[in-house]
């Protein structure tokens, strides 16, 4: 079974897709934009789909506000921010992201969720899982050469 939402990006922020039911609820995962549209396409279980009972709705949840005053800015294309080619191919399927400039470093937060695979795996070493906004996110530092940093030289 393959479920598919869309709706008008807003550009404030990450949203997830929620299924709801009347036994439950089950999240879909991260709408990823297109345009000036978020979509989203999944294939949950089917045994999952039916524990819900009766589809009620789907809900789409801001789980990350972009404009906040916590430094954080959104890019859709985290590749942009890197010149070197193994980084940049790294993250152009990656979608979107967060990023800020800290002591001279760049810090890279990638959306994190367990059903997916751990973003940027290559360098899982290197992330510091942190809540943004109550959302997790994959935070990797990177020094002015586009090196990673080890957590505690931040």
């Amino acid at each position: 079974m393959e479920m598919r939402a869309s709706m008008s990006d807003p550009r404030d922020g990450l949203y997830r897709l929620v299924l709801i039911g009347e036994r439950g609820k089950l999240p879909l995962g991260v709408m990823e934009p297109e345009g000036d549209t978020l979509k989203l396409v999944r294939r949950p279980y089917q045994r999952d789909v039916l524990s819900l009972g009766r589809i009620l709705r789907g809900e789409a949840r801001r789980s990350a506000h972009f404009s906040g005053g916590n430094g954080w800015q959104y890019t859709e294309h985290p590749a942009q921010l890197f010149t070197s080619r193994w980084l940049r191919r790294d993250l152009e399927e990656m979608g979107p992201a967060l990023w800020r400039r800290e002591k001279g470093k760049l810090r890279l937060a990638l959306p994190y969720t367990p059903q997916r695979r751990f973003p940027m795996e290559k360098l899982f070493c290197f992330a510091v899982m942190e809540r943004i906004e109550g959302t997790a996110w994959a935070v990797y530092t990177f020094d002015g050469e586009e090196g990673p940093c080890l957590p505690e030289k931040i």
